[in-house]
């Protein structure tokens, strides 16, 4: 995030965004402290009809 803001936003603020299968405690620790970080959980939900 701070390389994009110095060379590509002009020092404009900029956030970062996770995107995890799961949350877990190593994650929960990592981003604890960083400001401006957002954290989403993806869910993959599909269906299948038989082709007739």
């Amino acid at each position: 995030m701070g390389w994009i803001e110095e060379h590509k936003t002009n020092n404009i603020a900029t956030k970062g965004i996770i995107i995890t299968g799961k949350y877990d405690k190593r994650l929960y620790y990592a981003v604890k402290k960083i400001p401006d970080v957002e954290v989403y959980i993806y869910k993959v939900d599909f269906k299948l009809d038989k082709f007739q």
